[in-house]
């Protein structure tokens, strides 16, 4: 099991750039791009020094589940649509719950394989190593990368998203880290027979405002490779 002090060097690796400990020590402002799947970025303004409380601060344990020995013998559905669990993966819950006008988006507290009225369909996210990385209160940018159009991209298979997934080590074991989301299915468009989710943005000043309805991570996927 992928404990704590793994979690918050995922966090760490996400928002230093990779610097090590030694060298994130003074680090006092994450403020970054980074390019992900499919063309979108993620902005990030952590206005603090980073230290272990500081992660501990966005996470939401209550919420954490661990998939890493689970395979799925039935279908799960979100939002109507069907869920592909992070099997292999653990999940780190992100602290969102009240963050927005309501909890609907989220679903219930509970894991039946049917979805409830009013949530939203589940996607994830992944970083390139290559890209300076981030994780953030402002959520997702839109990105250079336009193959379908520019916005923000996210795919509902974890498979995918493991491929521009980021790498880190941490005591000589290997992992890799995603994002998982809530998409609102009311911004979306479906791309490449499935594979991937666009929520475009087509005037930038107007992103943060459409992000918030649209894209929303609550969960940190953390896998060793």
């Amino acid at each position: 099991m992928i404990d704590n002090e793994v979690v918050l060097e995922a966090l760490r690796v996400l928002c230093s750039e990779g610097l090590t400990s030694t060298q994130s020590q003074g680090f006092n402002v994450c403020s970054a791009v980074a390019d992900v799947s499919g063309g979108a970025v993620l902005q990030a303004s952590w206005q603090a020094s980073w230290s272990p409380k500081l992660g501990n601060e966005i996470l939401d344990p209550r919420f954490n589940y661990d998939f890493s020995n689970l395979k799925d013998t039935e279908k799960y559905y979100r939002g109507g649509e069907e869920y592909k669990r992070p099997c292999g993966w653990q999940r780190f819950a992100l602290k969102v719950l009240d963050k927005y006008e309501d909890n609907t988006w989220l679903g219930n507290m509970n894991r039946e394989t049917e979805s409830v009225p009013g949530e939203w369909p589940v996607s994830y996210h992944g970083t390139q190593e290559q890209y300076v990385k981030a994780i953030t209160e402002e959520n997702y940018k839109p990105g250079p990368r336009q193959l379908y159009g520019q916005g923000v991209y996210s795919t509902p298979d974890i498979k995918i998203a493991k491929d521009f997934a980021t790498g880190f080590s941490w005591k000589g074991q290997k992992y890799k880290t995603v994002f998982q989301n809530r998409i609102n299915p009311k911004y979306r468009e479906i791309c490449n027979s499935g594979k991937y989710w666009l929520v475009p943005i087509k005037d930038k000043r107007t992103t943060q405002e459409i992000v918030n309805k649209a894209i929303r991570p609550y969960g940190l996927l953390v896998i060793k490779v």
